[in-house]
């Protein structure tokens, strides 16, 4: 019995695409849990019945032998793992493996690795690159690490039915985590470059709009071409993509990173400033992609925040 835990923007959609996969090897349908019950009733239904609502939490700790959890925050796995561990410890159940997806800080990694021990689990850390559109296709590309033959064990779960590959860096967990937060802090220079060049297209008269074509002929990273899209266009849906909050829990955790390996992420600092203008910019406002942090450039530049 496979469990998934979380189905936020990015959670949904993985557990949507391994309980097709799980439902086409004849095996038991995936459970799912979130803290509000209608989006794993929105799993169920999106996965044709392939999946199947688990009440509580406890429920997914008691019944199932290899758990997925796709969470928002660091507070939020520490509340969700405690319950998941008792509930193990608590119905004796025995050889379950935990593959967590959240992006957390490598110290969490750790301390869940410990209390997974403690109740007799294995547990590994498994971190997906890509935004919605890319896990809707079973696209991404995992940072994972951790024992060998849980490792192994997860592959199987994870290519090619939510990911397309993986990069493996050794037996400690943290190592996922910490390569999360280095990979993400690419993503958000590139966000920050971005913004600062599209600011100064709009300045010029030359516009945004002409950046964005030149990054498609000459600097065509799916995510490159993704943010620059949404900076010409001013359109930061967050539901298709990571909010600001989640952006600005990431980006702190990048500067921790780097200030406690004595490498200043100055790129990484000027983007937690836009995005903690931005936050005030927005309030009262629907949620926005953490993209919208160019609305905090285009303030000081002397433009409309979110509007042309």
């Amino acid at each position: 019995q496979v469990g998934w835990v979380g189905l936020g923007n990015m959670g949904k959609l993985m557990a949507i695409n391994l309980a097709n996969a799980l439902n086409g090897q004849g095996a038991p349908k995936l459970k799912v849990w979130n803290r509000t019950t209608s989006k794993s009733e929105e799993a169920v239904n999106e996965s044709n019945g392939s999946a199947e609502v688990a009440k509580e939490v406890e429920e997914i700790g008691a019944t199932c032998k290899v758990i997925f959890s796709s969470l928002a925050n660091d507070d939020v796995v520490k509340a969700v793992y405690k319950q998941l561990f008792d509930s193990v410890k608590k119905n004796n159940n025995t050889n379950v493996l935990f593959i967590e997806t959240s992006t957390v800080y490598p110290d969490v990694t750790t301390a869940l690795l410990n209390d997974a021990k403690a109740v007799g689990a294995k547990f590994i850390a498994a971190l997906p690159f890509g935004q919605p559109p890319v896990a809707k296709t079973a696209q991404l590309a995992f940072a994972i690490a951790g024992e060998k033959p849980s490792v192994e064990t997860a592959k199987q779960y994870i290519v090619p039915h939510i990911g397309r590959m993986v990069l493996e860096f050794g037996e400690d967990p943290s190592k996922a985590s910490t390569f999360k937060l280095i990979g993400n802090s690419i993503i958000l220079s590139t966000v920050e470059m971005m913004t600062e060049s599209m600011t100064l297209a709009e300045k010029t008269g030359i516009g945004a709009d002409r950046v964005l074509e030149w990054v498609e002929a000459f600097y065509p990273a799916p995510s490159a071409i993704n943010y620059a899209t949404k900076i010409a266009s001013l359109k930061f849906v967050a539901s298709g993509g990571f909010d600001l909050q989640g952006g600005l829990k990431d980006a702190t955790h990048i500067a921790r990173l780097g200030k406690e390996n004595d490498c200043q992420m100055h790129i990484v600092e000027q983007a937690i400033k836009h995005l903690n203008t931005t936050i005030d910019l927005n309030k009262g406002q629907e949620n926005k992609d953490w993209a919208a942090l160019a609305a905090a450039q285009r303030v000081q530049s002397g433009l409309k925040p979110f509007e042309k």
